[in-house]
């Protein structure tokens, strides 16, 4: 499974080519890369074509990328997913399960794509909604609409389990400027609070 630090990499890597960029067309290619987005929502497709990228951040290991002030991509790569840059024609080994293409200012056409072997990752769209208190800290105040109800925190429930008379901590992120988040839920960010 990628740790903090890989997708940190991730994150910093897609951030130039998404700033500045529009998506022109989704295609899914394996919908079981879909299972966490809430088709109440409506379509993965239809929410996300024609969207404009506001930021790149990670929480945890999850990627956000707001589209507007309403919803945001929510990617978790699993233990083998991939998010690859590629130009237009660039033929993957069979292992594409969603592909982007997006088309920037200073770039040009490109395509970015979800690549999982085992299909454990997932993207998804999610609702943004403002933060109690109207605290910072997450992208403009705002976390997402499944922080508090579990949706998304399957993922890390074993990892939060202690053993009898051992003391969990979580970990924090180290980025300065960026805020304190639990690992232990990584979309919680209704729960983060900024440095001070």
């Amino acid at each position: 499974m990628p740790e903090l630090p890989e997708v940190e990499v991730v994150r910093a890597g897609l951030e130039p080519a998404l700033l500045g960029s529009i998506i022109t067309s989704v295609e899914v290619f394996e919908p079981r890369s879909l299972k966490r987005h809430d088709a109440s929502l409506g379509g993965f497709e239809q929410l996300v074509t024609g969207a404009t990228p506001k930021a790149v951040v990670r929480r945890g290991k999850f990627l956000w990328i707001p589209l507007d002030d309403e919803h945001a991509i929510v990617a978790h790569l699993g233990m083998s997913g991939q998010m690859l840059l590629r130009a237009p024609g660039h033929a993957e080994d069979g292992l594409l399960r969603v592909r982007f293409t997006i088309e920037h200012s200073e770039h040009g056409e490109l395509w970015w794509h979800f690549v999982d072997q085992r299909i454990f990752g997932s993207l998804a769209v999610d609702r943004l909604l403002p933060l109690a208190g109207g605290s910072q800290g997450a992208w403009g105040g705002f976390a997402g609409a499944h922080a508090s109800d579990g949706a998304w925190r399957g993922v890390s429930r074993a990892r939060s389990r202690t053993l009898p008379g051992i003391r969990s901590t979580p970990s924090l992120t180290t980025r300065p400027g960026l805020p304190r988040c639990a690992a232990s839920t990584p979309v919680s960010s209704a729960l983060c609070s900024t440095r001070t």
